[in-house]
């Protein structure tokens, strides 16, 4: 992934070989979960040749209650977790509204994964603003990891100014 973006979107080529796009949409089928970044980075780039969503089952989230005990006459319900972010395009600032069963991070990488900024998202609140004043127009891939680092939710945001 890395490669077909430096050998093209970096240095201002904005088409892809007939190979290329074949290679990126075979990552960008796969599991991001076991398919690790690299998933991400070819949806990013694939997004900016054509308007497909890649994506696989194991990305489906359930988004009700996923279970519920009784014990000694107290009901606790567990619901599943729910990240939203927008807008996007975004131009100076990011909402993150969630549901989050532990304390979590906000975490946005450039295009070669490299991570930009991490930001706390407290499972006692609902929402977070990010500002975007520090970074430049682009596009841009988040991630919602839990402490012990799991993916909760993982997408990209692109920023205009």
């Amino acid at each position: 992934v890395n490669e077909t973006y430096l050998n093209t979107f970096a240095i201002g080529i904005d088409t892809l070989t007939d190979m290329q796009k074949n290679e990126l949409i075979n990552i960008a089928v796969q599991c991001p979960y076991t398919g690790g970044n690299a998933v991400y980075g070819a949806r990013v780039i694939l997004s900016r040749i054509d308007t497909i969503v890649y994506a696989n089952d194991c990305e489906n989230v359930y988004q009700g209650p996923i279970s519920q005990k009784s014990t000694n006459n107290i009901q606790e319900i567990s619901y599943a977790e729910t990240v939203k972010v927008y807008p996007s395009p975004a131009e100076n600032k990011l909402f993150v509204e969630y549901q989050l069963n532990s304390d979590s991070y906000f975490e946005i990488y450039n295009l070669l994964v490299k991570k930009i900024n991490s930001y706390l998202l407290e499972v006692i609140n609902n929402k977070k603003v990010i500002s975007l004043k520090e970074l430049n127009p682009g596009i841009y891939i988040y991630k919602v990891r839990k402490v012990n680092n799991e993916i909760i939710n993982s997408n990209r945001i692109v920023i205009i100014k």
